[in-house]
C-alpha cells in the first residue's frame, strides 16, 4: 500500500550510514520533486547540494548520484516511483490499530561545518534558527518568531547571506521541501535542528 511504501522509504533513508547525511536529505529531496513531476525544481536542488547525476538515473548499476568528493549515492526504483502490484489504501487501513504515524524526527546530530554567521539583530524574534547553506557550507544563526510563516525565515535568510535580493531559495527538513505559507512548527520542525538552505542560483 502507498503507507507501507512510505514506511519503507522513511527506513532506506534513515539508515544509511556511508555518505554524508545532508547529501543523502538532497537527494530524498530529489526524489519527491521527481515523483512530482517538478524536473526543473529536482536538478536544481541537485545543483545546489553540489551534485551530480551523469546517466540521469537515481537508480540501479550505471545509474546513482556523485557529490563533491566522489562518493555515490544510489536509491532503491520504489523510492523514486510506485512499485507495481500496489494494493488498495484501504486495506490497510483496516488491519492498522494504531495511528500508523512514524517517527521521523530521530536525527543524528549534525555537525557544523563552516564559518557561523550570527544574527545579531535584538527584538526580531524569540526563537534562533540555525540553517546551513548548500552552496558554501556555512552556517547562519537567524532571529524568528514562533508561528511566523517560512517565507519571512526565507527573507532574513537572504538578507544575511547577502545574496541577491532575486536569488530562489528552498529550505529543506528531514528530507522535504518545507512549505512557505506554513510555520515551521507547523511542519514537524523541532528548536535546534539544522535546516538545509538550498540555494538555487
Amino acid at each position: 500500500t502507498r503507507r507501507a511504501l512510505l514506511r519503507e522509504r522513511d527506513a532506506f533513508f534513515e539508515t544509511r550510514v556511508t555518505g554524508r547525511s545532508e547529501v543523502w536529505a538532497a537527494v530524498r529531496l530529489v526524489c519527491d520533486l521527481i515523483e512530482q513531476g517538478e524536473l526543473g525544481e529536482a536538478q536544481a536542488v541537485l545543483e545546489a547540494a553540489g551534485c551530480t547525476c551523469p546517466s540521469g538515473d537515481l537508480w540501479g548499476r550505471k545509474g546513482g548520484v556523485y557529490d563533491e568528493l566522489g562518493e555515490k549515492y544510489v536509491v532503491p526504483t520504489w523510492v523514486v516511483g510506485e512499485p507495481p502490484g500496489m494494493t488498495d489504501e484501504d486495506a490497510e487501513v483496516v488491519k492498522e490499530t494504531g495511528s500508523g504515524d512514524t517517527d521521523t524526527g530521530k536525527r543524528k546530530d549534525e555537525k557544523g561545518k563552516g564559518r557561523l554567521l550570527m544574527d545579531e539583530m535584538e527584538g526580531e524574534g524569540d526563537m534562533k534558527v540555525k540553517v546551513r547553506l548548500s552552496h558554501t557550507a556555512q552556517d547562519i544563526i537567524i532571529r524568528t518568531r514562533d508561528g511566523e510563516e517560512v517565507s519571512v525565515l526565507l527573507r532574513r535568510i537572504v538578507e544575511k547571506a547577502e545574496l541577491h535580493p532575486l536569488t530562489k531559495v528552498k529550505i529543506g527538513y528531514l528530507g522535504k521541501l518545507l512549505h512557505e505559507n506554513e510555520s515551521l512548527a507547523a511542519q514537524g520542525w523541532a528548536e535546534g535542528h539544522i535546516l538545509n538552505v538550498y540555494v538555487l542560483e
